[in-house]
């Protein structure tokens, strides 16, 4: 009987897991992979390209000379060249379902952009297939995403910046 009761079960989970929808699926994504994935801004003002890794809350932006790291609670903008860091709180974000294939990150406490919208291909591991950035003022940036994959996690110190790493002659400006 206790074997019966294990397959229904598990035969319930399988079920419930292959009615997630792919927005479902990334989010979910996020707290058990490490996701990377390059992009590129080609509009207006707005040029640049880039890599990030994102593993729950925390993240890893390399473009245009800079460093962008955040373990969760801070994050660290880095000039190496310069050897200029800034230190800030973590902007508060909310995800907002809009349907199966796009979801939105909206920020809690800050204006500095209106909403990220993601859509997303089919599938149990979906990959972006266009991202737009609304800011305060209106304007859209689209981002083009490549070369997105799934990884194993890591350990948190991977989105930590070693201060015992920066020169001497680093300038720090801490604005949290």
């Amino acid at each position: 009987m206790r074997r019966i009761y294990t397959m229904v079960v598990l035969a319930l989970m399988c079920m419930g897991l292959s009615a997630q929808t792919p927005a479902d699926n990334f989010k979910a994504a996020l707290l058990y992979n490490r996701i990377s994935f390059s992009y590129r801004i080609s509009e207006g003002t707005f040029r640049g390209e880039g890599k990030i890794v994102l593993q729950g809350n925390c993240f890893r932006m390399e473009a245009n000379g800079l460093e962008v790291v955040s373990d969760g609670k801070s994050v660290w903008t880095l000039d190496r060249k310069s050897k200029e860091a800034v230190i800030e709180n973590v902007v508060k974000t909310a995800w907002d379902k809009v349907d199966a294939h796009n979801i939105e990150l909206v920020p809690v406490d800050d204006s500095s952009f209106k909403t990220l919208s993601l859509r997303l291909s089919d599938g149990t591991h979906p990959k972006v297939v266009e991202a737009v950035i609304y800011l305060p003022d209106d304007t859209r940036i689209k981002v083009a995403v490549s070369n997105m994959q799934y990884l194993p996690k890591v350990g948190v110190r991977n989105f930590a910046v070693m201060t015992d790493t920066l020169s001497q002659d680093f300038v720090i400006t801490d604005l949290r």
